[in-house]
């Protein structure tokens, strides 16, 4: 998200309510490891297709984790293999 900031594709006050969502006791929001199963999806998700690393990490994330990605990123979209809502 940082880098969403740093592009000017999202404001910073979407970032700074990122740890507020995040301490919500029963809250629907949680932290994704980057860890050796997301390093493993990874080349599920094409460079040729996404070819933004941390657009990559995040949708192997999805992948390794089995769940729906929120995103309205076309390059992601195009990929194929990931299940989108949005």
């Amino acid at each position: 998200m940082v880098c969403l900031v740093e592009k000017g594709r999202i404001n910073e006050t979407s970032l700074a309510k990122v740890p507020e969502l995040l301490d919500t006791i029963g809250g629907s929001y949680d932290i994704a490891p980057l860890d050796k199963d997301t390093v493993t999806a990874l080349p599920q998700v094409l460079r040729e297709v996404v070819p933004d690393m941390p657009d990559r990490i995040i949708a192997a994330a999805s992948l390794q984790l089995d769940i729906p990605l929120i995103t309205i990123d076309r390059q992601i979209k195009k990929s194929g293999n990931l299940k989108i809502i949005w």
